[in-house]
């Protein structure tokens, strides 16, 4: 039981970890993409 309960733990935070990731990187990505946005505009 607490070997599986590990396990279930471990999977639940990689998955919070790699949303947490992707988010983070997205925030960044739209950052980039609207300063360029921004530079062939102004």
């Amino acid at each position: 039981m607490g070997r599986e309960n590990y396990v279930a733990m471990s999977i639940t935070f990689g998955i919070k970890a790699l949303l947490l990731y992707i988010s983070f990187t997205s925030i960044e990505a739209l950052k980039g993409f609207s300063g360029c946005i921004l530079r062939l505009y102004l």
